[in-house]
């Protein structure tokens, strides 16, 4: 699939606990598709969006061997830079 056709990203947030964190992902999402639809350039949006309320976030897309039949559009998003 092309990157520019992956769509909205499925997303899971580190640590998963943090609602707060968790809403404002969805919401620099929400910001960053204003003028981004998707792909690589989306992703790059979010986290500098984010970047400046958690300054030691990290967004990783799925890896393709992971993808086992989903559509390969997850991204996992750590808050502190790390799952633990």
């Amino acid at each position: 699939m092309t990157e520019e056709g992956r769509g909205v990203p499925d997303v899971r947030c580190f640590p998963a606990r943090d609602a707060a964190f968790a809403a404002d992902v969805q919401a620099a999402i929400a910001r960053s598709r204003e003028t981004l639809t998707s792909g690589r350039r989306l992703l790059e949006s979010v986290r500098q969006d984010l970047t400046m309320r958690y300054p030691a976030v990290v967004i990783r897309e799925q890896d393709e061997l992971a993808e086992l039949g989903n559509d390969g559009n997850r991204w996992y998003v750590y808050r502190d830079g790390r799952i633990a």
